[in-house]
C-alpha cells in the first residue's frame, strides 16, 4: 500500500516537531528541597523555585503544582526528628515563600502527617496561606462539622467514607 504525499508530509512534520510541543501544560507533581530537607536524605540537593522554573521552561511546561516535602520530617518510616513540628512548619513556610516568587507559574500545597497531634493546627495554617495538601501514606478525610474542620483518620477508607 502506497502512502499519499499528504500523509508522508504529515508524518515528516510530526517527526520534526520540537518535543516541548508535546509537553504537558501543567506538571501536577513537583517538589522543592530546602537545605534542611536536602539534609534528610543523602544525594538530595537544594532545589529552589527559580531552578524549578528553569527546568519547567526547558521542558516547555507552563505551570506546576509544588508539593511540600514537610511530611518527611514526620514520616513514621524514618528516624524521629528533633523539634519535628517546628521543622514541618519551616519547610511549609519555605515552600510557600519560594512558590510566591512565581505566582503565575507555581501553586504550592503544604505537607503534613495527618496522624500527628499538630495536624489540624498545620492544616489551618496551610489553609490561611492558601496551601493545602496531605502527603505521605496516611489517609485522612477533612470534614466541616458545625463550622469547624474535623480531621477523621481512616485506617480503611473507602469511597463511601468520602
Amino acid at each position: 500500500m502506497r502512502m499519499s504525499i499528504a500523509a508522508a508530509a504529515l508524518l515528516f512534520l510530526t517527526a520534526q516537531a520540537p518535543t516541548n510541543e508535546l509537553a504537558p501544560v501543567v506538571d501536577h507533581h513537583q517538589h522543592l528541597f530546602s537545605p534542611a530537607a536536602g539534609a534528610l536524605a543523602s544525594g538530595i540537593s537544594t532545589l529552589d523555585a527559580r531552578q524549578l522554573v528553569a527546568l519547567l521552561d526547558a521542558a516547555g511546561i507552563r505551570r506546576a503544582v509544588v508539593l511540600s516535602v514537610a511530611y518527611q520530617f514526620a514520616n513514621p518510616n524514618r528516624p524521629a526528628v528533633q523539634d519535628e513540628y517546628a521543622k514541618v512548619r519551616a519547610e511549609n513556610d519555605w515552600t510557600s515563600e519560594q512558590v510566591g516568587q512565581f505566582p503565575d507559574r507555581l501553586v504550592a500545597f503544604c505537607g503534613l502527617n495527618p496522624l500527628k497531634d499538630y495536624a489540624l493546627t498545620e492544616l489551618a495554617r496551610g489553609m490561611s496561606r492558601r496551601l493545602l495538601k496531605f502527603s505521605g501514606g496516611s489517609v485522612a478525610v477533612i470534614q466541616r462539622v458545625e463550622g469547624t474542620l474535623a480531621l477523621h483518620r481512616c485506617s480503611e477508607c473507602r469511597p463511601s467514607h468520602l
